[in-house]
């Protein structure tokens, strides 16, 4: 890829005029039988030094501009540039139909949103009615959409909580996961808390969870949230997912096999908070609140799924029984969409029993 600096005028490129920028590359990429049209690459004026050519981008740009995760256009590098805050579009949210007395948080997977998510998840159906949140009227429903980014694999703009080069080898180029998984996972803490408060601090009331990438960015979020909530939550319910990073947090984990319960659940919990803080510091074990890590969890996943091996949720599930996590584990066959769904309507039928019988200890 080669960013070209240049001063023609472009019809497509409007500056600000409270923002003087220069542009540093267009690549008419169309040109070449690319997607989509053009990249812009800008800079503030006087940041850079004038060359007729750079053969790696990244290596030149700004650290604000360079870690971006797509190539943008002028208007979304001005607000990067000046630090202007980019949105998470508003939850999509089911209201109870009775008193409010509970609340689940479910993330979409890669390419949906929270409104497809939810009308998909309302179609389901149990044994016991049409849907969960039928037979669940004082329960509240917030369905998360993430943001847009650019996909390095598929090479386009995705509604992704993260970029995840390959879902064959979760461990290629997992460097792109990161900064997603940040800016994803504080999104979903300041929900999560949010909805604590609405029910007036019951933690125990409240419920995480999502299918695929979303379960993968709900798990992260759970280990993450022990920097801010102190209690368990009422459950923790995952579908045809898995969990970021699991190699290097099964080696955390067996590093911390001489430890105890609670010191082990500390140290695996201090590797989630130091990569999402990039900051280099580490995140003292002693300091950390792992209350939250006796969340029961659900996970289930199908043993024909076609865009998610089950073997990743084996691991996903073994990680967390490992630090003695309380799991319920189920698999199933024959579901909707490749198998990437959960099986009606039996799957739902225990996911339905979990969330019951959780609740009734609250």
């Amino acid at each position: 890829m080669v960013a070209i600096t240049t001063q023609l005028p472009h019809s497509n490129l409007r500056g600000l005029s409270s923002c003087p920028v220069r542009t540093t590359a267009i690549l008419d990429r169309e040109m070449y039988g690319w997607y989509p049209g053009y990249w812009e690459y800008v800079k503030a004026l006087n940041t850079i030094t004038p060359a007729d050519g750079y053969d790696d981008w990244r290596a030149y740009l700004p650290r604000h501009i360079g870690y971006l995760q797509k190539p943008s256009n002028l208007q979304t590098l001005i607000r990067v540039l000046y630090n202007e805050k980019m949105e998470f579009p508003e939850p999509h949210i089911h209201l109870p139909q009775s008193s409010h007395t509970h609340t689940f948080i479910l993330l979409h997977g890669r390419g949906s949103n929270g409104p497809e998510f939810a009308e998909e998840l309302f179609s389901s159906i149990t044994s016991k009615g049409p849907n969960l949140a039928a037979c669940l009227p004082n329960w509240r429903w917030v369905f998360p959409t993430s943001r847009n980014c650019w996909s390095d694999r598929f090479q386009e703009e995705m509604c992704v909580w993260f970029d995840a080069y390959s879902l064959d080898d979760i461990h290629e180029r997992q460097e792109l996961q990161i900064a997603g998984l940040r800016e994803s996972v504080t999104h979903i803490l300041s929900i999560l808390n949010h909805e604590i408060e609405i029910l007036g601090g019951k933690t125990s009331h409240v419920y995480l969870g999502g299918i695929s990438q979303g379960m993968a960015t709900a798990l992260w979020t759970l280990f993450c949230a022990t920097s801010q909530i102190h209690q368990p939550l009422g459950g923790f319910v995952g579908f045809c997912g898995w969990l970021p990073f699991a190699r290097q947090i099964e080696e955390q984990v067996q590093s911390s096999d001489a430890l105890s319960e609670q010191l082990a659940q500390r140290s695996v919990t201090s590797f989630f908070l130091n990569t999402i803080s990039g900051s280099g510091a580490s995140q003292t074990k002693e300091t950390i609140d792992a209350s939250i890590l006796s969340t029961p969890v659900f996970l289930s996943h199908g043993t024909d799924d076609a865009w998610v091996s089950v073997d990743l949720g084996r691991q996903a599930a073994r990680v967390l029984q490992q630090i003695r996590i309380p799991v319920q584990w189920h698999e199933f066959a024959g579901a909707e969409e490749d198998g990437h769904w959960v099986k009606e309507p039996e799957g739902f039928d225990q996911i339905l029993h979990f969330l019951e019988a959780c609740s009734s200890h609250t």
